[in-house]
């Protein structure tokens, strides 16, 4: 068959064309069966025997090379046979040169160390005799037969650099701006932050990837000079173990003490069969209600509220007969027959209470329907607060910029590793360790100076406290399981209440619990709704808390949506923590400064005195002095003695107020209108009135009667003879007319000082409270700064 016929057969028939497809596949393998075989093929004798059985029966080259190795060949023979190079098979002249210049171990000046090991002394003590004598590091290595430290480091910052580079590009690729490395600029090293950063897989639709992408924020906060030098890494002192103190626990099962029971046995002739426990609780609680048996049928039956008041129905329902009393107390009647005089007291409220239908059940249900309002309101608060704080949480532009703040300082001090690189971090792994990390003087720790930078470098951070106050600490106590469960026990209930009403209906004679079937399907109707609501509210505050903390990266401990506001709540209480201490810090230091300024200026005048300055030389340096440290100070006091200052200005305002309104009211008794009531249009027309007079029944708007009535209230003018001899009042209302004699102009400033030391107590501050100091939500009492 010719070519071209072939060519036009494999296209006519499908099954040639895929036979032919298959045959090209095979031909390479065919190919490689017909080759030559190698050279490490054809020693199959001698010491390369076995190793060629082993390829014959198809084992892989890895593991014929590994059990080359553990037969003892060395790399150049494996070399020889696999025709590969093996790691390890380099000459040993290029590991020397690579490792440097070669330890010999077996050198005199190791014996001793040898010496120890053979007396079995630790590897940990002998490394540490040998640091003491000035090996290096590379000698104890080779001692301890580790590879040398100097290769480990470069292969571990080679790997760092390559888990670094890869960081980079995938931040690029997801659309990031790539983080770059911080270095400190004063020190070499800084304390570390261990917390856990957030991966770049978990970043997006959280709060790291809106900084991320947001050009307002910088990547690196600058943090100053300072910070690094305080949290520098410095040698520590050996810590002194202290002995611990055995504490004796006293107690135990000796200093349990159980009372004694009491020997009832024949002390009452009378029918009971109910136990004396149970017998003696329904005796006090039947006194302590003061309510016959039939008073307490009639009113379950009719459901009165008015008798039956809700404390009442809770001691009721713990002494009406169960269903097993209730059988028993049923089957007893039959029995007593006409002795019912004999039977006991709470045996005979057990009999009358067993002819309701179920009362224990009844009660039970009357009592959720009675108390599921405030049940409800109570859960409803709950469940809004929830709501509410973790809205709060999520808007917070103050825990925002603090936990920016914490990014920057932490890849800042974990500079040089991968998670000085972060993007993020868990919020939950960075709240227990702020206040443990202290800086170089020991007296602060990194939470203080957390504050203390953000309040001086954000004033949006400074009303955290205001944000998360009362409502966060409420929050944090409450058990959102709990309330579900709570929640699904009303809804349940209510399926409750309607079985039951359904059974009451159907077992028992319908007259018997007809009140109490109303009651309860009117309470169904009403509350059926709110039911709902609560359900749907409580769903919808969980889904809120799990977003806002997916928000965060915060992980839920179990689910559970208050571990969110337990975080946030360690992370203010630490904040609050930390600015007590540093106000304490902060008023130590200043007595401390004024004791070294007393010290200084007596220096100081000792001095001068020495060197002849005169008086109004002291006192004007004295006075240049006292500038300059008025001109310093921490911005953190700034604001209070801001708001201090205002508030005497409002209080002297307040006070010029008056006094002016005082002068107004002693011009016009005098029949004048004063300067500041000629300004104002109302005084001055009101003003004008009373002067003039009115039409003799009124004056200034006011009827005579009225005049009369202010004069008895000693609020009015005076129609006394001596009317003259007696300064009239400040706030006297003069009347033309009314028999008082003007005061003579010489008086005027006795008026002034009468006025003045008329004031009432709210009117001027008390001598040394010009400034009162006001309350800054425990910031503490300052003195005033004028």
């Amino acid at each position: 068959t010719s070519p071209a016929m072939a060519v036009g057969a494999i296209d006519e028939d499908p099954k040639a064309r895929l036979d032919a497809l298959l045959r090209a596949k095979e031909a390479p393998s065919e190919m490689l069966l017909t080759q030559k075989p190698s050279a490490a093929d054809k020693k199959d004798d001698g010491k390369f025997a076995k190793y060629a059985r082993m390829k014959k029966i198809g084992m892989p080259m890895v593991s014929i090379v590994n059990k080359m190795r553990m037969d003892g060949m060395s790399p150049q023979e494996i070399e020889e046979y696999t025709g590969e190079k093996v790691p390890g098979s380099e000459d040993k002249s290029e590991k020397t040169a690579a490792k440097g210049p070669a330890i010999n171990i077996k050198d005199t000046k190791y014996d001793k160390y040898r010496k120890m090991q053979k007396l079995k002394m630790p590897m940990k003590t002998i490394i540490n005799r040998m640091k003491l004598d000035g090996l290096t590091p590379a000698e104890m290595d080779a001692f301890q037969g580790k590879t040398p430290t100097d290769n480990k480091a470069n292969a571990a910052a080679e790997k760092k650099k390559k888990q670094a580079e890869a960081m980079r590009q995938l931040a690029e690729t997801m659309g990031l701006n790539p983080n770059s490395e911080a270095l400190p600029s004063k020190v070499s090293k800084m304390k570390r932050i261990h917390w856990d950063i957030v991966e770049l897989s978990q970043l997006r639709k959280t709060f790291w990837w809106d900084i991320n992408k947001d050009t307002r924020y910088p990547q690196h906060i600058e943090l100053g000079g300072k910070f690094e030098l305080d949290f520098q890494v410095k040698q520590r002192k050996p810590r002194n173990m202290m002995g611990s103190q055995q504490l004796k626990i006293h107690g135990g099962l000796d200093s349990i003490t159980v009372p004694k029971g009491r020997d009832r046995a024949g002390t009452k002739r009378r029918i009971a069969w109910i136990d004396g426990k149970r017998d003696q609780s329904i005796q006090i609680a039947l006194k302590r209600i003061c309510l016959p048996n039939e008073v307490i049928y009639d009113s379950i039956v009719d459901m009165d509220e008015e008798v039956l008041t809700l404390d009442v129905l809770e001691v009721i329902w713990e002494i009406v007969p169960n269903t097993d009393e209730q059988s028993l107390a049923e089957s007893k009647v039959d029995e007593i027959g006409d002795d019912m005089e004999m039977v006991g007291v709470s045996e005979r409220f057990h009999v009358e209470m067993s002819t309701i239908p179920e009362v224990k059940q009844q009660l039970s249900k009357w009592l959720f329907a009675r108390t599921f309002r405030e049940i409800y309101m109570d859960r409803l608060s709950q469940v809004d607060m929830m709501q509410k704080i973790a809205q709060a949480i999520r808007d917070s532009n103050a825990l925002q910029t603090y936990f920016r703040v914490i990014l920057s300082m932490g890849n800042l001090m974990n500079h040089g590793t991968l998670k000085g690189l972060a993007y993020g971090y868990k919020p939950e792994s960075v709240v227990n360790l702020l206040s443990g990390i202290k800086d170089y003087s020991g007296s602060k720790d990194l939470c203080m100076f957390l504050y203390q930078f953000s309040y001086n470098q954000f004033p949006e951070t400074r009303p955290i406290f205001e944000e998360f106050d009362i409502a966060l600490k409420k929050a944090v106590r409450l058990e959102v399981s709990t309330i579900e469960s709570n929640i699904i026990k009303m809804a349940d209930e209510f399926t409750a209440i309607d079985l039951f009403m359904r059974r009451l209906h159907d077992d028992f004679h319908p007259g018997d619990t007809e009140r109490f079937r109303e009651y309860m399907s009117e309470f169904q109707e009403k509350q059926s709704s709110d039911m709902m609501n609560l359900k749907v509210k409580i769903q919808n505050a969980t889904q809120i808390c799990t977003k806002v903390a997916k928000y965060y990266c915060i992980e839920l401990e179990d689910n559970k949506p208050e571990h969110l506001f337990k975080v946030i709540q360690r992370f203010v209480d630490m904040l609050a923590t930390a600015k007590r201490t540093l106000l304490k810090l902060e008023k130590e230091r200043r007595k401390e400064a004024a004791r070294a300024a007393a010290q200084k200026e007596r220096d100081q005048r000792r001095a001068t005195r020495a060197a002849g300055m005169s008086v109004a030389d002291r006192v004007s340096d004295k006075k240049k002095r006292a500038r300059e440290e008025e001109e310093k100070g921490n911005l953190l006091f700034l604001d209070i003695q801001n708001a201090a200052n205002a508030f005497a200005q409002r209080q002297e305002s307040m006070q010029s107020k008056l006094e002016a309104t005082l002068k107004e009211k002693r011009q016009l008794a005098q029949g004048k209108i004063s300067a500041s009531a000629q300004k104002d249009a109302i005084k001055r027309r009101v003003s004008a009135q009373v002067v003039e007079g009115g039409n003799g029944s009124s004056v200034g708007g006011l009827d005579m009667d009225e005049i009369k009535r202010l004069r008895a209230l000693n609020l009015g003018p005076s129609s006394s003879n001596n009317a003259a001899a007696a300064p009239p009042m400040g706030n006297s209302l003069m009347v033309p007319g009314m028999e008082m004699q003007p005061v003579p102009e010489n008086n005027a400033a006795e008026d002034d000082d009468d006025q003045k030391a008329m004031l009432s107590p709210f009117d001027a501050p008390p001598p040394g409270m010009e400034n009162p100091m006001p309350d800054y939500g425990g910031v503490g009492m300052m003195a005033p700064m004028n």
